[in-house]
């Protein structure tokens, strides 16, 4: 998985260039490779990992994350939910597993909503002040001398 990273990182503009753009479109190509993994191949959609789903689904969120221009900054009016997002949407899902509120609609919903509510908590109480820190005095990063350095 960190290698797709690594290509998609090394191959950004030509990517770009060949992904930007066209979400939808492949959304639908995807969804048409996972009917037929499944259907056909009799391979399982589900956490296992599976080279060709996962290669495909990181192609439809590369052109996901590259597309639409700037509807993120309209619908979350500049607010940057990725990192609390990322750091929270695992402990949400395993506590609701543990409750047995995580299966079905239901499960997907609370899932979705807690962790939207934690990752807007995270970036307004922490991580935007904290960001805040970058251009204050206080933050100034101090280059010391090597010992014994004559200038």
């Amino acid at each position: 998985m960190f290698l797709v990273g690594v290509v998609f990182q090394r191959n950004f503009e030509l990517l770009a260039r060949l992904i930007a753009g066209r979400f939808i479109p492949l959304v639908a190509g995807y969804m048409v490779v996972a009917t037929i993994a499944a259907r056909v191949l009799h391979m399982p959609i589900n956490n296992s990992l599976n080279p060709v789903l996962f290669i495909a689904l990181s192609i439809v969120t590369f052109a996901a994350a590259f597309s639409g221009g700037t509807l993120s900054d309209r619908l979350l009016r500049r607010n940057d939910l990725s990192y609390g997002v990322y750091l929270y949407h695992a402990p949400v899902i395993n506590v609701l597993l543990v409750t047995g509120v995580a299966g079905g609609r239901l499960g997907v919903l609370a899932t979705m909503a807690a962790t939207l509510v934690l990752a807007y908590s995270s970036w307004r109480l922490i991580e935007k002040p904290a960001l805040g820190f970058k251009r204050h005095p206080v933050y100034a990063h101090m280059v010391a001398e090597p010992a014994g350095f004559v200038a």
